[in-house]
């Protein structure tokens, strides 16, 4: 009985742990201080560069995909893109359906890269050949220079 119910923790911590609503950081306008998603995404500094700097995050889930993991971008301290990877094949395909699902087709600009634009926001997925993917997730007010690719 001990063992279960130590087994049942565990599955709830690991669970919970993974269960955030990852798709939250879309609720967030571009331009949002860092300091009102800092606790929120467990935001802790990795780089700077120039007037960009760059956070890890607590976003393990982006729709049903899993992320090996996904960083956030903050210009002049203000939300500005998410950069994220997923670890393989059947996680990228279902990011890219996940996509698909909120911005409708994208534009396929290779084999495996599509890309969007809306509302003021770019989304490139790029595919490797092993099948783990890179998202590209940037406001093109904040970050105007990344621009179209």
């Amino acid at each position: 009985m001990r063992r279960s119910l130590l087994i049942l923790l565990f599955f709830l911590v690991c669970y919970s742990a993974r269960a955030q609503d990852t798709g939250d950081f879309s609720r967030y306008a571009w331009g949002t201080p860092l300091a009102a998603m800092q606790g929120q995404f467990d935001l802790k500094p990795i780089n700077t560069q120039d007037s960009t700097a760059r956070y890890s995050s607590n976003v393990s889930l982006l729709g049903d995909a899993d992320l090996d993991d996904c960083q956030f971008e903050f210009t002049n301290g203000k939300f500005s893109g998410i950069v994220a990877m997923t670890p393989g094949k059947t996680d990228s395909y279902k990011l890219v359906k996940w996509l698909e699902s909120r911005f409708g087709p994208g534009e396929g600009v290779e084999p495996l890269g599509w890309q969007w634009f809306k509302e003021g926001t770019h989304i490139w997925f790029d595919m490797a050949k092993a099948g783990e993917g890179y998202l590209y997730w940037y406001s093109l007010k904040y970050q105007a220079m990344k621009g179209k690719r």
